[in-house]
């Protein structure tokens, strides 16, 4: 029969002299914990709670911690240029650059969070252009891959490749005029039914129009002439 083993002293523990005795105190618990970083899963439930990112947004964020101080010092810096204003707004449209171009450079250049050749505050500065409708979203993209590559603020990329998108009604109106007239075959045939059309001439009035024309105004411009 094999003998069992149920006390201490079966086991022959007994206290390490060489090892002083260790009291920890609820107070020095609490402080402790006051100093552990915030954890994944309490950061990404934050993240959309405060932020109203989605679950998957937030849980791309989070994956990394630098990522996430990153995509944080982004917002933080944008707000400041804002001088205050939407949080939440500011914090979508920072996530969907972060989620996106951010993510898919480390990934194609095979850098970390930390080796990101790009400051908080210049992805703040390109970031604030789009929400002012400043640039048009492929623009954004355009500047952002300059960015990675030099020192330039998003700013004057912009205007070195005339970027700047034009949200003007009256500056686009006559390009949509003439684009209109010099296809009235197919504006009849958009009148007769063919909806489709719509998208050949936005692209129409993008490739004469000296510049980025908003496509929203385009848009609406070619909706009211060939209504009428």
């Amino acid at each position: 029969m094999l003998r069992t083993k149920e006390t201490d002293s079966d086991y022959r523990y007994f206290p390490d002299p060489d090892l002083p005795a260790v009291a920890i105190t609820d107070d020095t618990l609490k402080r402790l914990r006051g100093e552990l970083p915030e954890m994944p899963a309490e950061r990404r439930l934050r993240y959309m709670k405060d932020m109203d990112l989605s679950g998957y947004d937030a849980g791309l964020l989070t994956e990394d911690r630098a990522l996430a101080d990153f995509f944080e010092a982004s917002v933080s810096a944008l707000a400041s240029r804002q001088g205050g204003g939407n949080w939440r707004a500011q914090a979508k449209a920072t996530s969907n650059v972060v989620t996106n171009a951010v993510l898919r450079a480390m990934n194609e250049r095979n850098l970390d969070a930390e080796e990101l050749p790009l400051a908080p505050k210049r992805l703040a500065a390109l970031v604030d252009l789009r929400m002012n409708d400043e640039i048009s979203s492929s623009a954004a993209q355009t500047v952002f891959e300059a960015m990675l590559d030099s020192n330039k603020p998003p700013k004057q990329v912009v205007g070195e490749r005339n970027l700047t998108q034009v949200s003007d009604r009256d500056k686009i109106k006559p390009v949509v005029e003439a684009v209109v007239n010099h296809h009235s075959d197919k504006a009849n045939a958009y009148r007769n039914g063919k909806t489709g059309l719509l998208g050949f001439f936005i692209g129409r009035v993008k490739r004469r129009f000296n510049g980025s024309p908003n496509p929203e105004v385009v848009r609406d411009l070619l909706k009211e002439k060939l209504g009428s």
